[in-house]
Parts: C-alpha cells; structure tokens; sequence
C-alpha cells in the first residue's frame, strides 16, 4: 500500500518538473525587443539569444549590459558597455539579463 502511494506522489511530482524544464521560455515582449533600461530573467521574461542595440539612449553616456548567473547576485557571467552599438550574448545558462542607458535591443 506505501509503494502504491509513494508511486503515485512521484508520478504527480516528476510530471510537472518535467513540463516546467521541457517548455518553451514564455516571453513577456514577444517581439523579441527587449527595452533598454531594466533586469530581465532569462527563459520567463526574455528568450535566450543574440540581442543587438543601436547604443546608448544619450550618446554622452555609455549603454551597459550584464548577464548574471543568479538572480541578485554579484556574479556576473559576462558583460560590457560602450557608447556606440553592441551586441549581447544572453545564453541559456544565465538566469537574468541587465541593461541601461541603452536604446531597445532587439533580436539579432
């Protein structure tokens, strides 16, 4: 009888685990375009990718970006700022996405 129950709350268990890990990231701009200023998580907020801005919204400034591998933390994955445009590589296995200063980043 405990095998029975036990099997029965795995079954109800992996089920749901495996459908969060096996679905699609849902966006929330899914136009791709990401906006300039903000912290984004990866996978629910934004897709993974290669996102592409025109630079900085004020050109005496510069535009800066940030992946990060946890959320709130000081470990940055990678990043860079410039005042002219750039590119951002926002893999799978970063959790949130920063940007300031910058003009929209769209899809590259």
């Amino acid at each position: 009888m405990r095998a029975a129950i036990a099997s029965r709350i795995l079954v109800g268990v992996a089920a749901p685990a495996a459908a969060i890990v096996l679905a699609s990231p849902a966006t929330a701009y899914p136009s791709g375009e990401i906006p300039g200023n903000g912290v984004f998580r990866v996978g629910t907020e934004i897709a993974p990718g290669i996102y592409h801005t025109q630079g900085p919204v004020n050109p005496r400034f510069m535009c800066t970006w940030i992946t990060r591998r946890t959320v709130g933390g000081n470990d940055i994955a990678d990043g860079n700022y410039a005042q002219g445009p750039q590119y951002a590589k926002v893999p799978v296995t970063v959790v949130v996405f920063e940007t300031f200063g910058c003009q929209p980043w769209t899809p590259a």
